[in-house]
């Protein structure tokens, strides 16, 4: 089911790779990769389950950090 439902898949441990291998550009880059990976686990989990949660409530934490992080740079 996940790759029927999600088409460009993203996680935790692929941004690091990402990070280790100096792929990213920028942090709008990261942030892009970031906001996938929620938007995913939102699209593929239902509203009540803890990854949902878990999800919202990253992309809130989340957001803020980047945020702050584009106004510091």
């Amino acid at each position: 089911g996940y790759t029927d439902i999600i088409t460009e898949p993203m996680d935790l441990s692929t941004m690091r790779d990402k990070v280790d291998a100096f792929a990213y550009r920028d942090v709008d880059d990261l942030r892009r990769d970031f906001e996938l990976m929620i938007r995913n686990c939102l699209t593929f989990n239902e509203r009540s389950t803890i990854f949902y949660r878990v999800a919202a409530k990253l992309q809130e934490t989340g957001g803020a950090l980047f945020r702050q992080a584009a106004r510091e740079l």
